[in-house]
């Protein structure tokens, strides 16, 4: 990131790079704003001075013209007044050397004038020269920030780490030796990760009464309902997930149609294998809910 101070007009450059790449960088789209628009009020602003003391270069340029005009019209004037003088002089003599005397002291007032108008032409296009300078300069400094070349930056000493705008910190040292923040706090959140021992569910399966789960040391847990007949054949219940052996704890309820004494019997398990078993009810229409869990 490119963080360009606005009061200042100084370039603070917060680079960083992790797992031997270079994040791409650009220069901060806002100071480019900025300074464009500083460029143009040093070139044509007339509203007023452009930093609070100086104007602008058109302004000075026009001051400029302005004196100058004022000096030729100052010298035609002592042109003017000089041929009056002569011709007063021719006509009437001594009589009116005293009329001559206050024209030659209005000629060198004017004369006056126009020197003062003439070096104030001379200083408002210094002034406008001056402006157009800042104005020149104002776009090299953001040709510059727009434009600088990253990849030869390798000092990021003390750079300031911002996120959400807050400080974070500060870092010390060559780029080539930092690691991205984010990256860091990911390999961080993974490592925590893989200590963690608690098992965790990693698998689920659930089809209309049937269900398992899958942990992550292998433990299974599974279940279902399935109607049940009487007598010793029993109903047979294939397991949606086999054990590793018929070492599984297994319970089986038993589920009656209607609340009489007569259906309160039990459901039986029988014939226990690691991938299903039976369900002996003593009573027709009954149903069974069972559950199984191990390795």
């Amino acid at each position: 990131m490119v963080d360009i101070n606005k009061n200042t007009n100084c370039l603070a450059i917060n680079v960083s790079s992790g797992s031997n790449k270079q994040n791409s960088i650009q220069a901060d789209c806002d100071a480019i704003s900025y300074y464009s628009e500083l460029s143009r009020q040093w070139a044509v602003k007339l509203d007023g001075t452009v930093d609070g003391n100086e104007n602008s270069a058109k302004y000075y340029a026009q001051l400029a013209n302005s004196f100058a005009i004022d000096a030729e019209q100052a010298k035609d004037s002592i042109l003017d007044d000089t041929g009056f003088i002569a011709i007063s002089a021719d006509l009437t003599g001594a009589n009116n050397i005293g009329t001559c005397a206050d024209n030659i002291s209005c000629i060198q007032d004017a004369a006056s004038n126009a020197q003062i108008a003439e070096a104030k032409a001379i200083i408002a296009a210094e002034q406008a020269a001056l402006a157009q300078e800042s104005a020149t300069e104002v776009n090299n400094v953001l040709a510059n920030s727009a434009n600088t070349d990253f990849s030869n930056i390798t000092d990021n000493a003390k750079t300031v780490i911002k996120e959400n705008g807050g400080v974070w910190g500060f870092i010390q040292g060559d780029i080539s030796e930092q690691t991205d923040l984010s990256e860091t706090l990911e390999t961080k959140a993974d490592v925590d990760l893989s200590n963690c021992t608690k098992p965790y569910i990693t698998e689920t399966y659930c089809s209309g009464a049937s269900w398992y789960r899958i942990w992550s040391d292998g433990w299974i847990e599974q279940g279902g309902q399935v109607g049940v007949i009487n007598g010793s054949a029993g109903t047979q219940i294939t397991l949606i997930k086999n054990y590793s052996d018929a070492n599984y704890c297994l319970q089986v309820t038993n589920v009656a149609t209607s609340v009489t004494w007569a259906q309160m019997v039990d459901a039986h398990m029988i014939s226990k294998t690691n991938s299903g078993f039976k369900v002996v009810a003593n009573l027709h229409n009954n149903s069974a809910n069972w559950y199984t869990c191990g390795y």
